[in-house]
């Protein structure tokens, strides 16, 4: 050779190529599947997580409410300056403020809420203190700004609004777990529709 070695008797051969690994048993249609499985095994923890998630920020929502509520209430002077800002001397009459509904018998509710739409960290959620003394709930969809209450009339009395938007009376407790009261497919026929 050109290089001064010399081959001896025998010949040089390229070495074999590598034996094809042995199958693991696995088809890609398998692997597949188990790597949809375990996706969807731990997804549907992430999701009770974020349901949990969305009703444990409505909660402390809600707690935080009940107690402004309870505030507002027990103080006579804040309804008088609610019913005054919404009923001024000169000028435009109304029914309703951010926190005060007034109803046509005189009967009144101060309330606070809000709308996924709004934050979307929370559930649709409205909580208030009447004239009665009594706490009522709802999740009836009011949507942002309470515009579904804003597009109809001064309701009547406080029976009649609590019918018409699925309300339901609590103890006032802001730990007490309370049901969904809205949609409510038996009075889904004879609500009202905005949407």
């Amino acid at each position: 050779m050109a290089d001064g070695t010399e081959l001896s008797g025998t010949q040089m051969t390229t070495p074999a190529p590598p034996a094809k690994a042995a199958r693991s048993g696995w088809s890609r249609g398998r692997k597949i599947l188990v790597g949809c499985g375990l996706l969807f095994a731990l997804a549907i923890p992430c999701l009770i997580t974020l349901g949990w998630s969305h009703e444990r920020q409505t909660d402390w929502w809600r707690a935080a409410a009940i107690r402004e509520i309870a505030q507002w209430t027990s103080e006579p002077a804040w309804l008088s300056r609610e019913r005054a800002r919404l009923n001024p001397p000169s000028g435009e009459r109304s029914w309703m403020s951010k926190h005060l509904i007034l109803f046509q018998n005189g009967d009144w509710v101060a309330y606070s809420s809000i709308c996924h739409k709004e934050d979307s960290r929370y559930n649709d959620f409205w909580v208030g203190r009447a004239s009665d003394g009594k706490w009522y709930y709802t999740t009836f969809h009011f949507c942002v700004g309470m515009m579904v209450l804003w597009s109809f009339d001064q309701p009547k009395d406080l029976p009649s609004f609590l019918s018409e938007y699925s309300v339901r009376e609590f103890n006032g407790d802001p730990h007490e777990k309370l049901a969904q009261t809205w949609p409510d497919p038996p009075q889904q026929a004879t609500r009202r529709k905005f949407w």
